[in-house]
């Protein structure tokens, strides 16, 4: 059967065919990128779930400072252990409806003095624009693409959902998924990523419909104990790649004789992850069966090579004294006093 002569639309319905399927595509970017993770596509519908008082906007509020400016985002606190982000640099904008707005102004400006930025960097907010922002509303959103576009924004943060559904629309109802729909064709058209900031429910879930999930690539749910400054964050809905529980650190000094912030920053923090600790083992493994002989120098030098989560040598001598325990390896003593490790024969060939 021929495939019809297409005919351009006018109204939105644009129809594709296997012909645009098969058509040679950029890779997907992402904003923020791990040896483990990539989050947030380019374009993409995302949302970060957390509880009052968990951190959930000044991370990231952090995120976007960093992408801002191009740097590392969750960088290991120093001789700290953690698996940091590569951003990708570009316009970043933050739509607030929840917070006052001085605390946005001290948030960014603390944020940026700990990385450095000047005020030229490509970072834009409104703060409780007037009319306030409703995603069901078409003139609303419009005119939020055309901002978005004019500034070639390439990450928005809405802080926060439910101040941007219609005061009559109930939380719990299937129409917040029209609220969390209306952001798909806004990503799409802008080239962006969207992060809705939400809150949990007394249960430790997200508040509303079910099938607000649907509506997503990606969900973050950020837990952290009281008084504490570490999270931890790991994945709820993924769309795409499996997401690995990471961590993060919140560090911040005051103004002098105020309780005004002076610098702030988040760094990496490792989560303890029994997944990552197999990749390990297996990468070490693989590497005694390419070097039979080696030391505890050399296997953390090939470890950090393999582009490792910055393995320590307290990390790599124990898990070494597990698989000396389970009969997998065994050590004997080598030149100025350092201990050789070696496969076990048997071992030698199988896979673990």
């Amino acid at each position: 059967m021929a495939v019809p002569e297409i005919i351009p639309s006018e109204d939105g319905w644009d129809l594709y065919t296997l012909s645009d399927a098969f058509q040679k595509r950029e890779p997907v970017q992402h904003i923020a990128e791990s040896r483990a993770n990539a989050l947030f596509a380019v374009p993409s519908v995302n949302m970060v779930v957390g509880g009052s008082g968990d951190l959930k906007s000044m991370l990231l509020a952090d995120l976007l400072v960093s992408v801002a400016s191009g740097q590392p985002w969750l960088t290991p606190f120093p001789n700290g252990v953690a698996d940091e982000f590569k951003t990708l640099q570009g316009p970043v904008a933050w739509l607030n409806q929840d917070n006052p707005t001085w605390a946005v102004h001290e948030r960014f400006q603390a944020l940026a003095r700990a990385r450095g930025l000047t005020e030229k960097a490509p970072l834009y907010y409104w703060s409780h624009p007037n009319p306030a922002l409703l995603a069901t509303n078409g003139a609303h959103m419009g005119k939020l693409i055309e901002r978005l576009q004019f500034l070639e924004v390439h990450l928005l943060v809405v802080d926060c959902l439910q101040t941007v559904k219609d005061g009559s629309t109930d939380e719990n109802s299937e129409l917040m998924v029209a609220v969390v729909r209306a952001f798909r064709p806004l990503s799409e058209l802008c080239q962006c990523a969207v992060i809705l900031v939400h809150h949990v429910n007394k249960l430790g879930g997200y508040r509303g419909s079910s099938s607000i999930e649907n509506m997503l690539d990606l969900m973050l749910i950020i837990e952290r104990a009281k008084g504490s400054p570490d999270i931890a964050i790991t994945a709820g809905k993924v769309r795409a790649a499996d997401v690995k529980p990471f961590g993060a650190s919140f560090k911040y000094e005051h103004k002098l004789g105020s309780r005004e912030l002076h610098s702030a920053k988040f760094y990496g923090l490792k989560i303890d992850d029994g997944d990552a600790q197999a990749e390990l083992v297996e990468a070490i493994l693989d590497h005694l069966k390419v070097h039979p002989s080696s030391n505890q120098t050399e296997i953390v030098t090939a470890m950090k090579e393999a582009d490792f989560c910055c393995p320590g040598r307290n990390e790599i001598r124990d898990l070494l004294g597990q698989l000396i325990s389970k009969g997998i390896l065994s050590k004997s003593s080598g030149p100025k006093n350092s201990t050789i490790y070696r496969l076990n024969e048997r071992f030698q060939c199988s896979t673990l």
